[in-house]
């Protein structure tokens, strides 16, 4: 026989070994209630169900997979209802031995893992039985005191069960092994109470032997037999032992990484000359790298540096975006800007722009813009000279075979201008007798400057196809019409309709806000990681039609301005991005100087911008210069086999991996569409403008329609369905670089959910897509009372998800396409007879009992879940819930192509009856430092963390409350 004292001579360490051995102890006094209330439970769940049934699995019941005998289901329900916390451990247990083991349905209440292996009380730990009684409601009757639900706060203390529980933790965790003298009697104190609560306990044998040991290991006088004393070190021997390979383990994980390290070093040695180049070069570019660039793969990035090792320039190419309302003059103002435009059309009224119309210049040594078709032998001549002279060979036979290829492309003029000079240098060039390599060298190409002038139609159908193309590379001009104030309503016949989104009285300060607003949305800056600077120049417009002097029209011009941007909010992003100068014109006198300073102050804005001198590869010029060779034979969209064909006849071909990068980094810079994904990876959108065209022919305008099809056509207006037939019609109705492309148009409005085909909901065939498509920015809108729908009286339904976008602006496009997703995820919902599809409402049938109600008003999308049945238990699809709110936020995101989030995820008041625009909204972030937020919108009450989170963010929920623990 032995005592503790005789293990360790340091106190502490002693203590530590006595807190090891009371929790034994302690649990082998709880072990006769907690395996009694086990078995009770497991014969009271079996006498309701029944029969018995081993062939289902965890994960089939826990994924609400039907039970063939219709008996896991029943076990499984009650089993989460006697859960305290409905946060059940269902890795720990087996549903295939819930019938023959009732310890399997036990471990359901145990940690959330680490107890798969566990068969019995036996050989479960303290952790795992103190954990059943924690958590599962059964033992509520077997204690004197109320079980804690959830960790202890000023107002509730804990309970003694939780403070076993954290004994436990304590011990095992412990990184010194020691425990105080103080914390010791603490730890007796506390576990005597519970093995002699007055309601069960007491009257338990095992509970009261418990309670004499633990006062004899108290007094150090319980003697322990050597089995005993093994047994107790071994415990304590497989603690230590897991902390010893965990340091062994961490000790060879660091010499394995030395070792590698060294092996790394090794080769880099043997590589030396290489990689040192190699290595030099990247620093020596990193400071340029595009950020296009940077956002890329490392094998990505890794290609483009080994591009760059053949040559760079500096590309300084300025996107100009012209935006605002119809009819305010943006072509004229474009017109006066562009030297062959103001020189031919400034005598006649323009034509309105339908779409987008872009015009590629070249920057002139006296300040002015000429089309680059003008100077198109300038534009590439110097560059392709630079990249032509690089031809650095190592053999004679490699020399002639670049001649040749030269030789090939005699009939291009342009190329041929530009390696007059390199060909000479190929020709007189020695070989260098020591080194045997050609010692021609290439100078980097200078930087030449070229605008793209991108005119963007007014009317506000279009505006829900421009979001495809405003970035953070773009200097912006925003035109706005003098003579029209800003409180003016933008008429049908000025393009409004239902499809942009707007409201239907929008005013022409609706239309300045909304500009700005999508223009910060795509800038990429909502992160904060890059501080934004200014690139939106304003410019008035009528000057002409203006009253009172040069000075009072300028005056009036900066008021206009001034008042339309405190429509704002005071502390507003959008401020950063207005640049200081405006501008008055009159685009009836193309001599106006204005037009000569505003070229210069865009040229100077971009400058500063930090896309400015990236560095790209010289041989990249070559596959320019072909997409705009195919651009000139009026070839909008190409196939990608096509361009393959033509890079493998440039003289440096790109091959297929650069050329795929080379794509991607033009489509980043808005010059062409390249999707590299699926069906669209097939396709080359040259002229962005196509897209816009092919959005065009699914807006019904004055169509000549087969009388056939007229009853389709009419449906198709009315409730926005585009049967085949219809789409027939359509696409015989777009010009023929529309329709000769049919299946990849219809990729690509798939691709941006600008059309989808809805899913079946017939019993026993639901998730196959119909042969119809429905296009949701033609719906029309929901009949009045909105709350019929979004709040539906005496349905279980979860509290209001809601999207609040930042900015206090969302293109209601997003929730157009926000509603395709849906309709490819979900069947449409038939309520009332109807449909429920409509402008700005949306109701997807999730199962049989289950609906999803998505709507959306200003900058918030609205998200709920109605039960049908009055008696469903909303706690039962939780796993639903947070699925549906997943695919809602991930599609939202996807939308913007951006580093961070530009909406916040906000819960309205569970009490709420009925949903109201815009009150009682929390941001469910808040809740991860509080546990309750007062709601001043319904009776002044506390809205509780669990309320609020526990169906759309039950995870979240869960980690929250462990940290807390």
């Amino acid at each position: 026989m032995a005592s503790l004292a005789d293990v360790y001579k340091d106190k502490e360490r002693t203590n530590w070994l006595k807190a090891w051995l009371a929790i034994d102890i302690a649990k082998s006094g709880l072990e006769h209630l907690a395996d009694n209330e086990a078995q009770n439970f497991h014969r009271l769940i079996y006498s309701h169900v029944g029969s018995s049934c081993t062939s289902c699995t965890t994960a089939n019941v826990q994924h609400k997979k039907p039970c063939p005998r219709k008996i896991c289901d029943q076990v499984y329900q009650k089993i989460i209802n006697e859960h305290r916390y409905n946060s059940l451990s269902w890795k720990n247990t087996s549903a295939q031995l819930w019938q023959t083991n009732y310890w399997e349905i036990a471990k359901c209440y145990f940690p959330p893992d680490g107890y798969a292996a566990t068969s019995s009380i036996r050989d479960t730990d303290f952790n795992g039985v103190i954990s059943f009684m924690l958590n599962c409601k059964r033992f509520d009757s077997s204690m004197s005191f109320p079980i804690t639900t959830g960790k202890p706060t000023t107002r509730t203390s804990a309970c003694l069960l939780y403070k076993a529980r954290e004994i436990g933790k304590a011990v095992r965790h412990s990184s010194v092994m020691k425990v105080t003298d103080v914390e010791l009697l603490d730890y007796f104190t506390t576990l005597s109470n519970l093995l002699n609560d007055s309601c069960y306990l007491i009257g338990d044998s095992d509970a009261q032997k418990a309670v004499k040991e633990l006062e004899e290991l108290k007094k150090d006088t319980l003697l322990l037999t050597t089995a005993e004393m093994i047994c107790l070190l071994e415990a304590v021997d497989a603690t230590l032992k897991k902390r010893l390979k965990d340091v062994v383990d961490t000790s060879l994980n660091e010499l394995r990484d030395n070792t590698a390290l060294c092996i790394d070093e090794i080769k880099d040695y043997i590589d030396t000359w290489n990689q040192s180049t190699e290595t030099s070069y990247k620093k020596s570019c990193e400071d340029k790298l595009p950020k296009d660039v940077q956002q890329l793969d490392e094998k990505a990035t890794t290609l483009f540096y080994k591009a760059l090792k053949h040559g760079k320039e500096q590309v300084n190419n300025i996107r100009l975006m012209v935006v605002g309302m119809f009819g305010v003059g943006k072509t004229s103002l474009v017109n006066n800007l562009i030297w062959e435009f103001r020189n031919k059309t400034h005598t006649k009224q323009p034509l309105s722009t339908e779409g987008i119309d872009i015009h590629r210049c070249k920057l002139m040594t006296d300040g002015d813009w000429c089309l680059d078709t003008e100077l198109i032998r300038v534009k590439f001549g110097d560059r392709i000279e630079k990249v032509v002279s690089k031809n650095t060979v190592t053999a004679t036979e490699d020399h002639e075979t670049f001649k040749e290829r030269i030789a090939l492309h005699k009939g291009d003029e342009i190329l041929q201008h530009g390696i007059k000079v390199a060909k000479r240098k190929l020709e007189t060039t020695s070989l260098d007798e020591s080194t045997n390599e050609i010692t021609t060298s290439l100078d980097e190409s200078t930087n030449e400057i070229t605008v793209s002038v991108w005119d963007f139609a007014g009317q506000t159908l279009y505006y829900s196809t421009h979001q495809f193309f405003l970035n953070e590379r773009s200097i912006y001009v925003v035109v706005m019409d003098m003579t029209r104030s800003l409180k003016d309503i933008v008429s049908k016949s000025d393009g409004i309709g239902i499809w942009c989104g707007l409201v239907d009285s929008c005013t022409y300060l609706d239309i300045f806000k909304f500009w700005l607003n999508a223009i910060h949305m795509n800038s990429d800056y909502q992160s904060g990681e890059r501080t934004i600077k200014p690139n939106v120049i304003l410019v008035g417009t009528r000057k002409d039609k203006m009253k009172g002097s040069a000075e009072e029209k300028e005056e009036n011009m900066n008021l206009y301005f001034d008042n339309a941007l405190c429509s704002f909010d005071k502390h507003s992003p959008i401020f950063n991005h207005i640049y200081k100068n405006r501008f008055l014109v009159n685009n009836l006198c193309p001599e106006d100087s204005a037009f000569a300073e505003l070229r210069k102050e865009i040229i100077s804005l971009a400058t500063k911008q930090d896309y400015w001198d990236e560095e790209y590869p010289v041989r990249w010029i070559h596959m320019e210069q072909t997409l705009d060779k195919m651009r000139d034979k009026k070839r909008q969209i190409v196939k990608m086999k096509d361009v393959e064909k033509e890079d493998l006849e440039n003289l440096h071909p790109l091959g297929i991996e650069e050329l795929t990068l080379f794509l991607e980094l033009q489509h980043k810079q808005g010059n062409i569409i390249f999707f590299n994904s699926g069906a669209l990876k097939d396709f080359v959108v040259l002229a962005p403008q196509w897209i816009i065209e092919a959005f065009k022919c699914f807006i019904p305008h004055n169509q000549k329609i087969e009388a056939t099809v007229l009853k389709d056509w009419e449906e198709y207006k009315q409730y926005a369905i585009l049967k085949p037939n219809v789409l027939d019609e359509v696409m015989k109705n777009s010009p023929p670089y529309i329709h000769e492309y049919r299946s990849a148009v219809i990729n690509y409005m798939e691709y941006l959910n600008v059309i989808a085909k809805p899913l079946t909901s017939e019993e026993g065939i639901t998730g196959i897509p119909l042969d119809f498509h429905i296009v949701p920015c033609l719906l029309s809108r929901a009949p009045p009372p909105l709350h019929i729908f979004t709040s539906p009286p005496d349905k279980p339904q979860t509290p209001v998800l809601a999207f609040v976008f930042c900015g206090k602006f969302l293109p209601p496009s997003f929730f157009h396409r926000l509603v395709a997703v849906c309709i490819r995820a979900w069947p449409i919902c038939q309520e009332r007879g109807q449909y429920c599809l409509f402008n700005g409402l949306a109701i997807f049938t999730l199962n049989d009992t289950y609906t999803l109600r998505i709507w959306y008003m200003d900058y918030i999308i609205y998200a709920r879940i109605v039960c049908c049945s009055e008696n469903e238990q909303l706690d039962n699809f939780i796993w639903l819930f947070q699925e549906v709110r997943r695919k809602l936020k991930k599609s939202l995101k996807d939308f913007f192509y951006q580093s961070s989030s530009v909406f916040e995820e906000c819960i309205q008041c569970p009490d709420m009856k009925v949903s109201l625009h815009n009150e009682g909204l929390f941001i469910v972030k808040k809740f991860k430092y509080t546990n309750a937020i007062a709601c001043r919108v319904c009776n002044p009450h506390a809205v509780t963390r669990s309320n609020a989170m526990k169906h759309w963010f039950k995870e979240k929920l869960d980690r929250i409350e462990t940290d807390d623990d």
